[in-house]
């Protein structure tokens, strides 16, 4: 069955009064309402499979187990900043981490060790009206140097 569609339409109706205070209405014709978008409506079931964004009905994920990344000591030993990243995570149903995107990161040689224990991070799911969907979800990393 096709998702039903949401037809979003703009239109701007200026009616001119030639008469005292009386408005006039008139039927806006078919060729002059114009399309400006289609959004597919999507079921709670659909929400399992498509990102959401936490808030609003999008209760957030809760970590419940964090592997810390393995950094090889000539690259720690090279820090003179703490390291500080910004990654967007897609979080799945099940709590799975199934997609990391690094937004920011002040050192370009480190995200894909952090990259590669966050994959392995386990979340209590969000959820929208009591059921787990997947979201998109927004963490930052820091590394102590000292």
């Amino acid at each position: 069955m096709r998702d039903p569609l949401i037809l979003v339409s703009l239109v701007v109706v200026v009616l001119a009064c030639s008469r005292s205070s009386q408005t006039q209405t008139e039927q806006i014709p078919a060729d002059r309402v114009h399309l400006v978008a289609r959004i597919p409506l999507q079921s709670d079931d659909q929400h399992a499979s498509v990102p959401v964004a936490v808030g609003g009905e999008v209760t957030l994920p809760v970590l419940i187990h964090k592997v810390e990344p393995t950094i090889p000591a000539q690259e720690r030993s090279r820090f003179r900043d703490q390291p500080h990243m910004l990654f967007e995570l897609t979080i799945d149903p099940s709590g799975n981490v199934v997609d990391v995107k690094t937004r920011r990161a002040n050192d370009e040689s480190l995200p894909p060790y952090v990259v590669a224990a966050i994959k392995q991070w386990k979340y209590k799911p969000a959820t929208l009206r009591g059921k787990p969907v997947t979201v998109l979800y927004t963490v930052t990393f820091s590394y102590d140097v000292r």
